[in-house]
């Protein structure tokens, strides 16, 4: 497969962006963002050649970002509920080695009451909320204002979203949007979605969310173990998500290391996929982004999975 490589001057800006249902306009003297609905994703087609548009890179000297991902109906579901968004960039001015990037999932709940669309909705508000604010300053070499803060409002807001768009909608969301500035890493959690990091150094994979399910509660709590959480009937009950009522959000940041991944997705991945598997999948230095993405949705598959699956990773170096 071959990758989009974009060069860099100190004194310009180029960024990818690319999104299942959602698309960023082109960005010009550095106007508002726009982020606007687009058509249904189809099902992978797993015969089919990723084309050069399904992985994105950006690269300036040492450091360097690249996003690839993919969602998948599934074998079961007759509906996608399931959205995701991804952006990398590199600024000029100041920041002009500073990579940039944005992924995120969200899992749409509900059915026929409205989950996709609250996934949609979500994913469309959050993301040009961050790339708005964040970005945009940044692009035009300003101070943008607490990182977290803003990433924190975004989910606010578009929670609040959610409830006035139709206030007898019953339908709601989980979300986990990971945010890259430099070797910073900023990340906001709702639901049973989950972010992950693959440091390549020691070749670990450690997830960075804690489900928010009832049974993630028991087991923390000691009243069942991880092997009874696995068949538990309530395994899929949350206790938290994106609804439009009153929320609580986690958050979390940390330094990256030198090299390493991370992976954002469904419970239709990683429900179907041990984590050893997705360790093996994301250390495979002899395949490409995009192989290691359709690799992770092809073992959800193998496995049983029975929901949309989605995978967001980002390889970053620096």
């Amino acid at each position: 497969m071959t990758e989009e490589t974009t060069a860099v001057s100190a004194d310009e800006s180029k960024s990818t962006a690319d999104a299942v249902d959602e698309t960023v306009t082109p960005i010009t003297n550095g106007e508002a963002i726009q982020i606007t609905e687009m058509e249904q994703t189809e099902p992978l087609n797993q015969d089919k050649q990723p084309t050069p548009e399904q992985v994105k890179t950006v690269q300036i000297g040492e450091p360097f970002i690249e996003i690839a991902k993919r969602c998948n109906l599934g074998m079961v579901r007759q509906r996608n509920e399931d959205a995701m968004f991804s952006f990398v960039a590199l600024t000029g001015g100041s920041n002009a080695t500073s990579p940039f990037a944005l992924g995120l999932v969200a899992d749409g709940m509900g059915g026929h009451h409205g989950g996709d669309q609250a996934s949609r909705m979500v994913s469309r508000m959050v993301s040009q909320q961050v790339l708005n604010r964040i970005y945009l300053p940044m692009l035009r070499d300003n101070s943008p204002p607490p990182i977290s803060e803003v990433m924190i409002d975004a989910v606010e807001s578009a929670n609040q979203a959610l409830y006035t768009s139709d206030p007898e909608k019953e339908g709601g969301t989980t979300l986990t949007a990971v945010l890259i500035v430099g070797q910073r890493l900023f990340l906001v959690h709702v639901g049973d979605s989950r972010a992950y990091l693959y440091n390549k150094a020691d070749k670990t994979l450690q997830a960075l969310t804690t489900d928010h399910t009832v049974v993630q509660r028991l087991q923390d709590a000691g009243h069942i173990t991880a092997e009874e959480a696995e068949t538990h009937p309530h395994r899929n009950f949350l206790y938290r998500a994106m609804t439009g009522h009153e929320l609580e959000i986690d958050t979390y940041t940390r330094s990256l290391p030198e090299q390493g991944k991370l992976l954002i997705c469904s419970d239709g991945l990683w429900g179907a996929v041990e984590q050893e598997r997705l360790l093996a999948i994301l250390d495979d230095e002899e395949s490409s982004l995009q192989n290691q993405v359709d690799l992770l949705i092809e073992a959800a598959l193998i496995g049983g999975s029975s929901d949309n699956i989605t995978a967001v990773v980002i390889n970053f170096g620096y």
